[in-house]
């Protein structure tokens, strides 16, 4: 298996990234005067993140599950793609995905000198890079080793078009948001520079937390493709002022020495505005509503209306309502649900169908090709899936639509 090494570089686009006080200084992309106001900043929210450093780490614990995973659990989910991906004798889909798309190991330096990982997939079907390709940006519970991206690979294996796909882990123990972008950044760097890959043909997909990544970054980078913004907040500052379920995640790390008895009590309006309030000073708010509305026609935004973890009017939808292309995802028919509470948030693409009764998956990677390569088979049997009362997911047989589970 191949591996390919690349290291990003500080850029006109990207230096306002700068966290080190020496590399601002030095920077030739800024003025004298927006190095003074850029070191001001950046020594504020150092200085208040000393002071408040436990507080610091709950926040992001919270802000960023994934920096909590364990090394033994980093490396079970590495073992599983090896046996997935290094098999010599697969069968079945896993065959098939390994004749269409080939993994090279990406290893990349960030300009800030942070190596992170990740892996292309590359589309055997042509020795030219140049093909659409996706970059995905990870939402905060996931790996990018895990299967949750795999259901691209998959949709490759029909698609007229072929296409790449990208996927990476953010470091594992970022000081700030911005440190999500840098490593972003650095991803894209490597696509246009070291992959070869046309910016037309980089399209990014973010889903959660790496929804609000991927919009910063394209307005950073004007001359991308597409833009997938899967359930997405606004802000991150008042998605944890206003969101209760967000908020309350929150509360449970703050507030650990409470009893859970205790802690409605505490969780009221005011220490929604302070806990916000610290999260922002401490260099974990990610704002990307300006972004979203000067990416705008290259985005699709993708939400389900009862995420009550980023409701829609918290959500990416409310920056430009119906100016952007949107899908309002809905169960498909062939999933019948029995639970009374759900997790839409994240709950797989595979379930959901839009107001015109099309896929999910086949809308959206649709609009990020840019023409119609999928479309529903109304003659053929689908899946069925039961959620049961608890929420869990189990795959029926196939059957026509109106067939009983």
């Amino acid at each position: 298996m191949n591996d390919i090494l690349f290291a990003a570089q500080w850029t006109q686009h990207n230096a306002y990234l700068q966290t080190s006080l020496s590399t601002i200084i030095q920077s030739p992309f800024h003025t004298s005067f927006e190095k003074i106001q850029h070191c001001f900043n950046r020594g504020l929210t150092q200085a208040f993140g000393t002071l408040l450093f436990p507080l610091k780490s709950f926040t992001r614990s919270m802000v960023l599950p994934s920096s909590q995973i364990s090394q033994e659990a980093y490396h079970q989910i590495a073992v599983g793609w090896q046996q997935r991906w290094e098999n010599p004798f697969p069968i079945g889909r896993q065959a098939q995905l390994i004749q269409t798309y080939e993994p090279i190991i990406l290893e990349m330096i960030t300009p800030d000198g942070t190596l992170i990982k990740g892996v292309w997939y590359k589309h055997r079907s042509s020795t030219d890079a140049n093909l659409p390709t996706i970059l995905c940006f990870n939402h905060n519970r996931v790996h990018a080793k895990s299967t949750e991206w795999e259901w691209l690979l998959k949709k490759g294996l029909s698609s007229p078009q072929p296409f790449h796909v990208i996927v990476f882990d953010y470091r594992r123990n970022p000081s700030q948001a911005d440190d999500l972008l840098v490593d972003g950044e650095t991803v894209i760097q490597t696509a246009l520079t070291k992959l070869g890959i046309a910016p037309a043909n980089l399209h990014l997909f973010g889903y959660s937390i790496g929804g609000a990544v991927s919009a910063i970054l394209a307005n950073l980078h004007p001359d991308l493709g597409r833009i997938v913004n899967r359930s997405s907040f606004s802000s991150l500052e008042k998605l944890l002022q206003h969101s209760p379920e967000a908020h309350e995640t929150l509360g449970d790390s703050l507030f650990f020495f409470v009893p859970k008895p205790l802690l409605p009590l505490i969780l009221n309006r005011r220490t929604k505005w302070i806990t916000a309030m610290i999260s922002t000073g401490l260099g974990w708010n990610l704002d990307p509503s300006y972004a979203l509305k000067k990416i705008k026609n290259r985005l699709l935004v993708v939400y389900h209306p009862q995420d009550r973890l980023i409701p829609p009017a918290l959500g990416a939808i409310a920056v430009n309502g119906m100016t952007s292309s949107t899908l309002a995802m809905r169960f498909k028919p062939t999933v019948n649900s029995q639970a009374s509470s759900f997790d839409y948030h994240l709950a797989p693409l595979h379930l959901f169908e839009d107001s015109q009764k099309q896929n999910a998956t086949y809308r959206i990677l649709n609009f990020i090709l840019g023409r119609t390569l999928f479309s529903p088979k109304p003659s053929h049997p689908r899946k069925h899936y039961l959620i049961t009362p608890q929420g869990k997911i189990t795959q029926g047989l196939r059957m026509h639509v109106g067939q009983i589970f």
